[in-house]
């Protein structure tokens, strides 16, 4: 079976999405074709199989802009294999990369680029010599990466099938976990993607009411958005447009799929990112990855704020506790914790060992992290009886105000 298929039609065909009993996505025999187009249109009576995948291997992680991975691919040594949506789009992010962490760290390969010795060592040899791959939908298809050192996969804002077959390019060995980075795209991005494609759907609409003339001025000034579907088929007596059927058919389940984002973002308040992870059967690991999603600083630091804050207004009447052989586990549940929030704030461990559970994040330490984030709190620690072991943390408000 070829993987294209899986692209266009399996995951719509084989898996009703539903909201609210309202089915969004018709048969494989009914696509919801505009009347004055479906003349032009043979449907064909075609079975495809639904083969199971597990994609427990997956670490899943979410990130905001390309830009922000730069900072993680300078922390992490492995190699990363990145799907981008446009030439211009690989070619910036290439650029930056290789300015920030070395002139070879990154290679941008797409569909301009096929004879480079990058993209045929690829087809050899199924590995890449760079530690970074950038890339378009070039390789999304058919080609393979058998490298261990492959450990970080990051997608783009796409579709189901899609993401399914570029994160199949990296071969699984027994075992192997691999990081995939989803893209965190908001509602308005959604909303825009899904106008762009009924747009698309209107001009393929409109071809079937051209005339002669107007077809030949059409070819002359037809657009690349417009060659994606339309063609031009000499009969002998005249020139008529065609439609290609497989582009259409993805045309339309794309948009149904962005339909069914839509709703379900507004309905249920869902995400993208935790739809994508619903649809591989993995949508227990979503919580994780939202709370250690690579977000730009200022939105970092205000979810830092809001998630100590919460931590300080629940033990606002402070933790007081004996020990249980020779610790206080609340006291260190409360560092752990704190400890939590300065790393995904930070993107980088604290200078203390709050492992040891005979330890926890020093009072200077902690006050000097409150107030970084203009919270007007305060802890304290004290010990009320050496003798029994008895300690307390003590949380005050203070009459500082945010920065």
């Amino acid at each position: 079976m070829s993987a294209t298929m899986e692209e266009m039609l399996v995951i719509f065909h084989e898996e009703k999405y539903k909201v609210e009993g309202d089915d969004y996505f018709v048969r494989m025999n009914e696509p919801n074709i505009p009347d004055n187009a479906k003349k032009m249109i043979t449907v064909p009576q075609t079975l495809f199989l639904k083969l199971p995948a597990d994609y427990s291997y997956i670490n899943p992680m979410i990130y905001r802009e390309p830009e922000l991975l730069v900072e993680e691919i300078a922390k992490n040594k492995e190699k990363w294999l990145i799907f981008v949506d446009s030439k211009k789009e690989g070619a910036e992010l290439c650029k930056e990369i290789n300015e920030r962490l070395g002139e070879k760290e990154a290679q941008f390969i797409h569909a301009d680029n096929k004879q480079s010795d990058v993209f045929k060592e690829i087809i050899k040899n199924e590995k890449f010599e760079n530690r970074v791959l950038i890339t378009t939908s070039v390789i999304y298809n058919g080609v393979n990466i058998s490298d261990e050192q492959l450990k970080n996969v990051v997608l783009p804002f796409t579709t189901v099938p899609i993401s399914k077959q570029m994160i199949g390019r990296k071969r699984i060995t027994n075992g192997e976990k691999v990081n995939v980075y989803f893209k965190d795209v908001m509602p308005v991005d959604i909303e825009d993607r899904f106008k762009e494609k009924l747009s698309e759907y209107s001009k393929v609409a409109e071809i079937n009411r051209l005339g002669q003339t107007e077809i030949t001025a059409y070819l002359n000034n037809m657009k690349k958005v417009e060659e994606k579907y339309i063609y031009a088929h000499d009969t002998g007596w005249k020139t008529i447009l065609m439609l290609n059927e497989m582009a259409f058919y993805k045309l339309h389940f794309d948009t149904a799929f962005l339909l069914y984002l839509l709703k379900k973002i507004s309905k249920e308040h869902s995400t993208y990112v935790r739809e994508m992870l619903i649809h591989l059967g993995i949508e227990e690991k979503y919580e994780k990855a939202f709370e250690n999603a690579l977000l730009p600083e200022k939105e970092r630091k205000d979810r830092a704020r809001c998630e100590l804050e919460k931590l300080l207004t629940d033990n606002i009447n402070g933790i007081t506790e004996v020990s249980v052989d020779g610790w206080f586990p609340r006291i260190h549940e409360f560092s752990v914790r704190m400890d939590e929030i300065y790393v995904k704030l930070n993107r980088k461990i604290w200078d203390i060992h709050h492992i040891d559970k005979k330890r926890w994040i020093s009072q200077e330490k902690a006050n000097e992290f409150i107030e970084s984030l203009g919270l007007p709190y305060s802890i304290e620690y004290t010990n009320k009886n050496r003798k029994t072991e008895i300690k307390s943390l003590k949380i005050s408000k203070t009459c500082k105000g945010e920065k």
